[in-house]
């Protein structure tokens, strides 16, 4: 089975979702279809077969999901897509394993014509859902829009989606309703009833630590340089101001001495 029949069963069905999911596939708030009590011309009258698990109405059923699975359907061939233990029709690919499912249960290839035909009706009993589905399969696989005159009206209630259960991360408050879809290329509009919490202030860059001074120069005293030793006397040949224990006259100073015999 080519991807594209299952995306045009899921544009048909709610619009792909809205493409509202989170990251495990889950929608952001439930799919609901009409409640099926027989008050909107064409829709059947189906009493509550899941105690209101997946549609949260306990009196009457309600189509459940991005792919519109009545509860009771569900119960026979919900299956788990996304391998995390739990079947639900409100996750994109637990719904899109059991849409397929529910195709291929009806036999051929569909690639055959007759055989993808009849496996689309057994999802939406009417021919005018089968062209709207090949309609857009087929600009899916060419990556177009399809032509207004390739979609036949047809008799769809459009789901209502419940507000999502809680905020999403980041943000507080109580959802009060859905979020409006995202437009191509931009950021997801806030869900009402969820502000924003502020985010903390970053702490302030600490300051650079103080380059290490060197340490001051000490001067060392001026050390005085000594004194000058005193200017030796010059000497002067005064025999009278030397004290000798034998004083001598000038004159016999010069008295030649006598020869040895």
């Amino acid at each position: 089975m080519d991807w594209t029949v299952l995306a045009g069963i899921g544009q048909v069905e709610s619009n792909q979702g809205r493409g509202k999911f989170a990251a495990n596939g889950d929608t952001i708030g439930r799919i609901l279809g009409p409640r099926l009590d027989g008050s909107l011309e064409g829709t059947a009258v189906i009493k509550d077969t899941d105690g209101g698990r997946f549609d949260g109405d306990a009196d009457f059923d309600r189509a459940v999901g991005p792919v519109q699975f009545i509860p009771s359907t569900w119960a026979l061939l919900g299956r788990d897509g996304n391998d995390d233990g739990v079947a639900d029709p409100n996750n994109i690919y637990d719904g899109a394993l059991a849409a397929a499912t529910l195709l291929c249960n009806q036999g051929g290839s569909m690639a055959d014509p007759a055989a993808r035909t009849r496996a689309i009706l057994s999802y939406n009993n009417s021919l005018a859902y089968v062209a709207n589905v090949n309609a857009w399969a087929h600009g899916y696989s060419v990556n177009a829009f399809p032509l207004p005159s390739d979609l036949p009206p047809i008799h769809q209630p459009k789901p209502t989606v419940e507000p999502p259960e809680k905020c999403p991360e980041g943000w507080e408050g109580k959802p009060t309703a859905a979020p409006d879809p995202a437009e191509p290329g931009q950021p997801a509009p806030p869900v009402p009833g969820c502000t924003e919490v502020p985010k903390p202030e970053a702490p302030p860059a600490p300051e650079p630590a103080p380059e290490p001074s060197a340490p001051p120069v000490q001067e060392s005293p001026e050390v005085p340089a000594p004194p000058a030793p005193p200017a030796a006397p010059h000497p002067t040949f005064r025999s009278r101001s030397r004290r000798s224990n034998c004083p001598v006259s000038h004159r016999s100073a010069l008295l030649p001495l006598p020869e040895s015999s």
